[in-house]
């Protein structure tokens, strides 16, 4: 029997198609790829996750700013996907003359990495380098020689996944980009993985378009002198500062519930009823990455390091649910 399959089908909705299907015992996606360039696969180094970052926190505003509810819905399951587990899939992308990486499969996970503030060393990737092109900038880079191999390495020999690509007319690997990797008969495996989401994504924008005034999110905060200089600037939330002292500004229950007294509340209760905490942040604080832990199935919530605190004042309080450490 022919190994090579062909086929092509017309279709006037989803346009004419010409696909090829080979069958063939140790030979996959991988021996595809290292027929044209050399697959590697290691963890991503923090500057690429830094400049990622701001991606990330731009598409996060441009979901909001467009009540993107189906992908807003996406990156909250995502996160609460991740809030103790790693993903099973690593990310793909490819890399350039230069050895710069770019993403092109694991978008929406990416963003859910960092609202649960994975760091570098957690993030593995594989990533295509065209022949006679340059090793990608990874952390500990190893070449990927087989399907089974990847396989061993990801934990995925019983699984039943998918991985798509694309690649020019000639199908030489000058313009191959990974597409879609996902694990089969799972939530994910849908022509559209962030439609089933769109539930949840309208709980989320419901919440903050509450608390919106002028367009912007009014967001009463209280921290400390030092955290408040790392609170970065926002085209969603306009801040509202009440500076505590080092001394006195520490985790406590009762002023947490205290805060849902009128005559107890901070300064600006009367005006603002979403508050953020903030308790002994070293690093930037990003609110975009506040925006989708939020969706109104609880009126407040703490990140597991208990450096940030959001909660709703519009509302009875009720338990506080832990969310990911969007906030370092």
């Amino acid at each position: 029997m022919a190994n090579l399959s062909i086929k092509y089908v017309v279709d006037f909705i989803d346009g004419n198609a010409l696909s090829t299907t080979i069958n063939q015992e140790n030979y996959g996606w991988v021996e595809y790829c290292t027929q044209h360039g050399t697959l590697y696969w290691g963890t991503v180094t923090q500057d690429w996750l830094q400049s990622n970052k701001i991606t990330v926190l731009s598409t996060i505003s441009q979901y909001a700013l467009n009540s993107d509810k189906k992908n807003l819905g996406f990156i909250n399951h995502l996160a609460n996907a991740a809030l103790n587990d790693n993903f099973v899939m690593p990310f793909f992308g490819i890399t350039d003359s230069a050895g710069d990486v770019k993403l092109t499969c694991g978008h929406a996970r990416l963003a859910a990495s960092f609202l649960n503030g994975r760091q570098a060393k957690d993030l593995k990737i594989v990533v295509f380098a065209v022949k006679g092109g340059t090793a990608p900038k990874i952390q500990n880079a190893k070449p990927v020689l087989t399907t089974a191999e990847f396989e061993e390495i990801f934990n995925l020999r019983d699984i039943d996944y998918e991985i798509s690509m694309s690649d020019c007319v000639e199908g030489n690997g000058t313009a191959l980009e990974f597409t879609r990797a996902v694990l089969k008969y799972s939530i994910y495996d849908k022509k559209d993985q962030a439609l089933p989401h769109t539930g949840i994504g309208n709980v989320v924008t419901n919440f903050w378009d509450r608390h919106g005034k002028n367009e912007k999110i009014q967001l009463n905060v209280r921290c400390t002198a030092a955290a408040a200089k790392l609170i970065q600037p926002s085209e969603l939330f306009k801040t509202h500062i009440t500076v505590e002292s080092d001394n006195e500004w520490q985790w406590s229950f009762g002023k947490i519930l205290g805060a849902y007294r009128k005559n107890e509340g901070a300064n600006l209760y009367d005006k603002i009823q979403v508050n953020l905490w903030l308790y002994d942040v070293t690093e930037p604080v990003n609110l975009e990455l506040l925006l989708p832990w939020m969706g109104g199935q609880f009126s407040a919530c703490h990140t597991k390091n208990k450096k940030a605190l959001c909660f709703d004042t519009s509302t009875d309080p009720t338990s506080i649910a832990i969310v990911g450490d969007w906030c370092q």
